[in-house]
Parts: C-alpha cells; sequence; structure tokens
C-alpha cells in the first residue's frame, strides 16, 4: 500500500521523471531571447535616430550653402544659420532623439563649401543590461556650391512662326 501524503521516490525513479523539463528549458531559453529583442529595439531606434540627425546636417549645410552663396554672409552668420537649423530639425523630446554632444562647422570658401560634423548619441534602453549604454552617432555632411551664375535658354521652333523680325528679336534677346 502507497502512502499518498508521503510518497516514496528512488533515485531512478527520479532520474526518468520528465514532468516539468520544459518549464527549466523555457526559463534558461527566456532570458537570452528577452535581451535579444531588446538589443534589437535598441537597434532600430539608433537607425531612426542616426537618420533624424542626417536629415537635419543636409538641411542645416544646404541653408548655410545657400546664405553663403547668395547672401553673401560672413563666416560667422552662416555657422549661426547652420547651428539654428540643425536644431530646428531635430525634435526637442521623443524615445529616437539622440543627445548632441557637439557641433562643428568648417566653411571653405576657396572650394565654396560648408561642412558640418556632428557627435551625437542615444542612450539605450536595454543595452544597459549587457554593458552598451548608448549609440555613438558621429555623422558628418558638406554642401559644396559654384561660384559662377550659368543662364541657358533654349527654344525650338518647327512651326516656321518665328519667321522674320520675330527671330531677330530673339537673337538679340
Amino acid at each position: 500500500m502507497t502512502n499518498i501524503l508521503f510518497p516514496t521516490f528512488s533515485l531512478r525513479d527520479f532520474c526518468q521523471d520528465t514532468r516539468g523539463v520544459f518549464a527549466i528549458v523555457f526559463g534558461l531559453v527566456f532570458i537570452p531571447i528577452i535581451l535579444f529583442c531588446g538589443l534589437a529595439i535598441d537597434t532600430a531606434r539608433g537607425f531612426r535616430a542616426s537618420q533624424i540627425v542626417v536629415s537635419a546636417i543636409d538641411a542645416a549645410v544646404l541653408a548655410g550653402a545657400k546664405g553663403l552663396r547668395l547672401q553673401n554672409m560672413t563666416d560667422a552668420e552662416v555657422v549661426d544659420v547652420v547651428t539654428r537649423m540643425f536644431n530646428s530639425n531635430i525634435p526637442e523630446t521623443g524615445i529616437n532623439t539622440p543627445r548632441i554632444n557637439a557641433l562643428n562647422v568648417t566653411i571653405n570658401r576657396s572650394v565654396g563649401s560648408v561642412e558640418l560634423n556632428v557627435d551625437a548619441e542615444l542612450p539605450t534602453v536595454i543595452g544597459g543590461l549587457v554593458g552598451v549604454r548608448y549609440f555613438h552617432l558621429p555623422q558628418r555632411g558638406v554642401a559644396i556650391f559654384e561660384n559662377k551664375d550659368i543662364e541657358v535658354a533654349v527654344q525650338l521652333d518647327v512651326t516656321g512662326s518665328m519667321n522674320g523680325q520675330k527671330i531677330e528679336d530673339l537673337k538679340l534677346a
């Protein structure tokens, strides 16, 4: 007769018992799966933050080059325009908003370029558990402009309506 309250087990019975094995395997596999999912989310956030920085750099250097070319701005004015344009294109809050550590604007009038180097970083959410606290996002953008104005006009007339004085006036213009 077996005792229901205090069943007896032998070592052989214990080694052959497979009940609860799935719970142990699941417990061992669950932690790495959660860490990999978290790192995937952090990586996607890092790519998005990098895109935000690149877009802001593009807008800033184009605005600086335009101001330098069309408005004949001083270097200080160009730096101010580039900085303001960059900052206006970075969202103030949000989960993908990078932290901007440094902006460095370089103007080269002899080549006709405006360059912006940005040192940015994005704090991780899950990466801190495995020692990755920040994604560093250094980015660089350059806008090169020409100092020559070229205007080209082309008109083709196959109807013959430009005969006579009209064609002479067109040549003169």
